[in-house]
């Protein structure tokens, strides 16, 4: 019987732009990386899709021998860093100011944390699928029952008169016959 000494461990390796240059691939100049990170950015942003690259200040291609890196900055002075880790589209390491971030979904949270509360309730409002309780499917209906939650938890850390303009705004975008006393903030 043999026994393992050692493990090697597997560590990403930056994709560089010789290993474009030796495929076959149209794809993967520096202007293509730096469109394709600017749609993960926009993802990132915590905005519609199409005021999300108002957002942007800048995009710089920080390349190096190493790897391909590609910064940007938004205009709340935060900085987000790419590493590009494959040679598919959209396979990124993302660095929000310096921090690794597991995926898209939590550098966008990490975002979120610098809104205001009432900015926060509004944003998830505006993804909010009203008519979840109806869905056949239950991750759909998993997913819209953790969006209300979300907005309940949002709602209840607004102040009263934030909680009045959370409610006029729920209201003129769905309707409800809640009254503002019997409001939870998703209903």
């Amino acid at each position: 019987m043999r026994y393992i000494d050692s493990f090697e461990i597997f560590e990403s390796k930056y994709q560089t732009y010789d290993e474009y240059a030796k495929t076959s691939m149209k794809w993967g100049s520096s202007d293509d990386l730096k469109e394709d990170a600017k749609l993960i950015v926009k993802m990132i942003v915590p905005t519609d899709w199409d005021q999300a690259e108002d957002q942007i200040e800048s995009v710089e291609d920080q390349s190096s021998e190493k790897g391909i890196k590609i910064s940007v900055t938004l205009k709340s002075g935060d900085v987000i860093h790419l590493y590009k880790i494959g040679s598919m589209r959209g396979s990124w390491e993302i660095y929000l100011n310096r921090k690794k971030q597991r995926d898209a979904n939590a550098a966008r949270t990490e975002l979120m944390k610098s809104m205001k509360p009432l900015q926060q309730y509004l944003f998830a409002l505006d993804r909010y699928d009203h008519t979840w309780h109806f869905a056949d499917d239950g991750r759909a209906y998993r997913a819209g029952q953790s969006q209300a939650k979300e907005l309940e938890t949002l709602y209840k850390a607004l102040s009263p008169s934030d909680r009045q303009a959370a409610y006029e705004k729920y209201l003129s975008k769905f309707g409800t016959t809640n009254t503002f006393k019997e409001f939870t903030g998703a209903y």
